[in-house]
């Protein structure tokens, strides 16, 4: 996350798609084979957030560095319960 809000701030739009694409895949070998529970699926929540996001980037949409922020956050967030 932190290298995709770098490349976003760097104008890098189709290298921060690509950091967040890494993200999301990260984030899937996670929960994938994993007890359903909330913080699974919070986990695949936050996972469709982030594709989202790279899709709008890849389509040439802006994103703003506030959703980035949130995103980032909550990554944090899941990852440290």
């Amino acid at each position: 996350m932190v290298q995709a809000k770098s490349e976003l701030l760097d104008k890098n739009f189709g290298e921060a798609a690509k950091q967040l694409g890494e993200a999301a895949e990260t984030l899937e070998t996670v929960v994938k084979g994993a007890k359903q529970d909330e913080s699974i699926l919070a986990l695949r929540a936050l996972t469709a957030t982030i594709q989202e996001v790279r899709l709008e980037l890849s389509m040439g949409r802006p994103v703003s560095m506030k959703k980035l922020d949130e995103i980032q956050l909550e990554v944090d967030r899941q990852l440290n319960k």
